[in-house]
């Protein structure tokens, strides 16, 4: 097996989440990563690596209809290296990623294309997010992205209660308004259906309290759009 073709192995098996098809769109947008951002048509390069792959039995699937990768393989390669090469490869993997955007932006509806970055992203960037971080503090970068679908990814990859005491940590430390921004991503999960709307209330509430005290004429627009949630969360009660 060539150096190149081995390294495509590890880094497939290392980077996606367990029992996920992956799509062809998902390994073009890495393969300037993988290929080297000076290899001429680096997606048709990692496109036969990956089919090489699948003739070798060493990933399943087909690029038509997304690659699977095998378990007891995935389960070597992951044990081979420490938690920080993870981490650096999953951020790697995550600037790639966010670096595709499309010129409209990462979209969050239920009409996205099958197969497409786009939905993968919606769907499986929180992995990403969570491989990359560790037990690390979300980056404003993300808590702050303009895209609807990167915001969830985020809420997923933290999940409600490190959600929680990043927002206390963060007012303790005098980040209010970075505070109000992660709470308003944590509200964001009731739209995944991992919390109830009783909870996503909470979130909103903690938000626009926050605002309160320390809003500005560079936040109206966010403070306006988390007045209007908290106004309806507040009616309908």
């Amino acid at each position: 097996m060539s150096e190149l073709l081995f390294r495509t192995l590890v880094c497939f098996h290392k980077v996606f989440p367990e029992d996920q098809a992956v799509p062809v769109a998902v390994f073009d947008a890495l393969a300037p990563l993988w290929a080297g951002r000076e290899t001429k048509r680096a997606h048709l390069k990692i496109r036969s690596w990956i089919t090489a792959l699948i003739q070798c039995s060493l990933a399943k699937g087909n690029l038509a209809a997304g690659v699977f990768q095998h378990d007891i393989v995935r389960h070597f390669v992951i044990t081979r290296h420490s938690d920080e090469q993870l981490k650096a490869l999953q951020q790697r993997v995550l600037d790639e990623l966010l670096a595709a955007r499309p010129s409209s932006g990462f979209t969050q509806t239920s009409h996205m294309t099958e197969g497409s970055l786009e939905k993968y992203v919606s769907h499986n960037l929180w992995w990403h997010i969570r491989g990359a971080l560790g037990d690390a503090a979300p980056p404003m970068s993300l808590v702050d992205h303009e895209d609807r679908a990167i915001l969830e990814s985020v809420a997923l990859a933290l999940g409600k209660g490190r959600i929680e005491t990043t927002v206390h940590v963060w007012v303790e430390e005098g980040r209010p308004l970075d505070a109000a921004k992660l709470a308003w991503v944590g509200s964001m999960l009731a739209s995944r259906g991992v919390i109830s709307s009783a909870a996503m209330d909470e979130f909103v509430f903690l938000a626009a309290g926050l605002l309160a005290a320390n809003a500005s004429d560079a936040t109206v627009e966010f403070e306006t759009n988390v007045l209007t949630k908290a106004f309806s969360c507040d009616v309908s009660v």
